[in-house]
């Protein structure tokens, strides 16, 4: 069902057209993805630094909430096999230009454990469709079958704190911060995977999603139900599953 590790970059290729084909066959979908990176900038010392990685880069780099840690959003594409191809050669980048102006670009995903983790989301819609309700909940049903694919190492774990903003419990939400999946307000309708630690295999994560959701197409009956959570998703109220380590 789900391929735990795809090691070949071939096979890994192979692998993510099947599926975008067999979404496009099957369900007349066509995937458009998109990326945040967040990373911890050590050693900055002066605002001309971050300047000039941005220049380097030809990206924008935008502040997050721990100390020295930024973030880099990938533009959208429907090009959805050569995705993770695109984030690994911007995090390449980042650390080959960092390393020039005597930084250190880390994407490890808690590297401080008094701070915030860094992480990777996945954006995703379909243009046909706008139904991200549907996919989060699938998402949501197979996410205990794909966990290592977000998570891969133990360390990952320490990351998922609700003093940081990080997920802790299976569930989805609108534009709800504490979600596992947030659907934001803006149009197109589109998902956000807020799971997969910064230094996660893309490839894998990519795959566990549109795969998960091509076999909650394919087998709707399957789907457990799950409700929306419209408040703070930490609150013990609501009873959620909380993300686990997988055995």
């Amino acid at each position: 069902m789900f391929k735990n590790k795809l090691t070949d970059r071939e096979e890994q290729y192979n692998t993510l057209k099947k599926i975008e084909n067999n979404l496009k066959r099957e369900f007349n979908l066509t995937p458009c993805l998109g990326a945040e990176l967040e990373f911890y900038l050590i050693n900055l010392t002066d605002t001309w630094q971050l300047t000039k990685l941005e220049e380097n880069i030809e990206q924008k780099i935008k502040k997050e909430k721990g100390y020295n840690q930024y973030e880099v959003e990938i533009p959208p594409s429907t090009n959805t096999a050569f995705y993770p191809d695109i984030i690994n050669k911007m995090k390449r980048t980042i650390k080959e230009e960092a390393r020039k102006l005597n930084l250190e670009a880390n994407f490890k995903s808690k590297p401080f454990t008094n701070d915030y983790g860094s992480s990777m989301h996945i954006h995703l819609n379909f243009l046909e469709d706008n139904d991200a309700e549907q996919y989060a909940r699938i998402l949501c049903h197979y996410l205990p079958l794909t966990i290592t694919a977000f998570l891969p190492k133990e360390e990952d774990y320490q990351r998922l704190d609700s003093r940081f903003m990080a997920p802790t419990h299976i569930c989805y939400g609108g534009n709800n911060r504490t979600t596992l999946i947030r659907i934001p307000d803006s149009l197109p309708k589109r998902i956000e995977h807020r799971l997969a630690s910064a230094d996660a295999n893309p490839y894998e994560v990519i795959y566990a999603i549109l795969s998960s959701i091509y076999l909650g197409l394919k087998h709707p009956q399957q789907i457990t139900k799950i409700d929306k959570i419209y408040g703070n998703a930490y609150d013990p109220q609501y009873n959620l599953l909380e993300i686990l380590r997988s055995n």
